[in-house]
């Protein structure tokens, strides 16, 4: 008996059935707050081309966050890690930023992105509502002044549902962080600053909704 001819679709799903998913690793200083936007993010996107885990950190030190990324990549074959902190008061800040620079002078680069904020990664949420070069010594200070939105009047840490809260006005946050981040530098240290909106994009560059939510 004659084989059946394969339709050139069955052909195409076997082929993408055998094409490995691209593994991300997002590594949260916070235990909450960061994890719980990007796990709704990452559940929203229904990510098909890439499996996306997300780990908070066992330490709030942006140096041992850091470390622990590194160690993280050298146990698995990931294909992108990226170290999600904040400035804020850490005294052990500069120390990340320094060992995040030694990464991408290595020979064989250990592909550990920076997604730091200065203050904090309400700076963020706070670039929903507009533009604002205001600079901030503490996360305290910035949290007061995010508070005075109607949305983010009862905001708390820890609190699920953000991104949802946020989405509709995801365009805008990225229009004002990345004027606020001017130059582009990877390791720039303006205040205010965040480098959130480069791993939203890199996030839905991997979902089927990349070009109806971060169309211009």
């Amino acid at each position: 008996m004659a084989r059946t001819p394969k339709s050139a679709g069955m052909l195409a799903r076997r082929k993408a059935s055998k094409v490995a998913l691209k593994r991300v690793l997002i590594v949260c200083e916070g235990t909450r707050t960061e994890p719980l936007y990007f796990r709704d993010m990452i559940a929203t996107l229904e990510l098909t081309s890439a499996q996306v885990d997300v780990e908070p950190s066992t330490s709030t030190c942006p140096a041992n966050l850091v470390r622990y990324a590194e160690k993280r990549k050298r146990e698995e074959d990931f294909d992108a890690v990226y170290c999600v902190f904040d400035k804020d008061t850490h005294e052990h800040f500069p120390d990340a930023i320094a060992r995040l620079k030694g990464f991408k002078g290595r020979k064989i680069a250990l592909n550990i992105e920076a997604i730091y904020s200065i203050p904090c990664f309400e700076l963020w949420l706070l670039l929903h509502d507009g533009f604002s070069t205001k600079a901030y010594l503490t996360a305290t200070e910035l949290i007061n002044d995010l508070k005075k939105s109607e949305r983010f009047a009862n905001y708390v840490k820890a609190k699920g549902g953000i991104f949802h809260v946020t989405r509709k006005d995801l365009k805008t946050a990225l229009k004002h962080a990345r004027k606020l981040d001017g130059s582009g530098d990877d390791f720039g240290l303006s205040n205010p600053l965040t480098k959130v909106y480069r791993l939203v994009e890199e996030l839905f560059a991997l979902s089927k909704e990349q070009d109806k939510l971060l169309a211009e």
